[in-house]
């Protein structure tokens, strides 16, 4: 009988914003929503949203941090419901370099803040 081995995923470092930083998303329709940034990483985040939007959709979205403007595309991902609006995970699906670095930037800054 094979044996069982533990697969360790690596989940990119991820802060806490806390609804800091506020998102503009541009989804099929062409429709724009407003949301805000709980979380964020490298490979994606949480939005707070008013309403939840479909698991799955496409969009672009942009954000403005200390390091720069980052403009991305991304995919939604499950909507955990609050009692006001909901959390909603994302995924980056395109992300050029210069946005990219300016989003490790970023992240790197708030993992480790200046004594």
């Amino acid at each position: 009988m094979p044996e069982s081995s533990e697969v360790q995923i690596d989940r990119a470092a991820r802060v806490k914003l806390g609804g800091a930083v506020r998102v503009s998303l541009l989804l099929e329709g062409p429709r724009c929503v407003r949301a805000r940034l709980h979380e964020l990483s490298v490979s994606g985040g949480l939005f707070y949203l008013r309403h939840g939007l479909a698991e799955g959709a496409h969009l672009e979205m942009s954000f403005h941090l200390e390091s720069g403007i980052v403009r991305a595309s991304g995919e939604m991902l499950r909507a955990l419901w609050a009692t006001r609006g909901c959390l909603q995970a994302f995924r980056f699906t395109q992300l050029d370099d210069r946005d990219r670095e300016r989003l490790h930037v970023a992240v790197q800054a708030l993992l480790e803040p200046e004594v």
